[in-house]
């Protein structure tokens, strides 16, 4: 019976009769999401809003549960500060661009424990040699967290 609880909870989901918190929409997609998107992407993905992830996803024409439960978004992430910068609209394409070069210098670098911390630092480094721009890391904004 239990079984059948779970295909019908499930199954109301997947007809859009019924939602789930953040958390579990996320469990559902990450890992078709990790394999669809770059690594660095994948993991700023997680960051956005559901909007936005969604957003994301529609213009890269990747399917993905849409059913999900808006309310839950807050209680389930940690909120994280970013830098103002990267609102900016004449900035953002730029950071973009960070993005792309960043990815091309750490191309051949095994991404383990750490690796965000290379990457911020090597992003940080485009973005002031390439482009004058002054960018704060996540680890920089948020110093009481651990990332790694």
């Amino acid at each position: 019976m239990v079984i059948d609880a779970n295909i019908d909870y499930f199954v109301a989901i997947a007809e859009g009769r019924r939602a789930m918190p953040f958390k579990q929409w996320w469990d559902a997609n990450a890992s078709q999401l990790e394999n669809e998107l770059p690594r660095t992407q994948f993991l700023r993905l997680k960051m956005q809003s559901f909007d936005e992830i969604c957003r994301i996803l529609d213009e890269r024409g990747i399917e993905y549960s849409k059913s999900f439960d808006n309310s839950n978004i807050r209680a389930s992430r940690l909120p994280m500060s970013h830098d103002s910068i990267e609102r900016d609209p004449e900035i953002a394409p730029l950071i973009d661009e960070a993005d792309k070069m960043t990815e091309e210098e750490l191309a051949n670098e095994k991404r383990r424990m750490g690796f965000c911390h290379l990457y911020w630092r090597t992003k940080k480094r485009i973005l002031k040699e390439e482009f004058g721009i002054d960018w704060k890391t996540p680890a920089e904004m948020n110093p009481g967290v651990m990332f790694d």
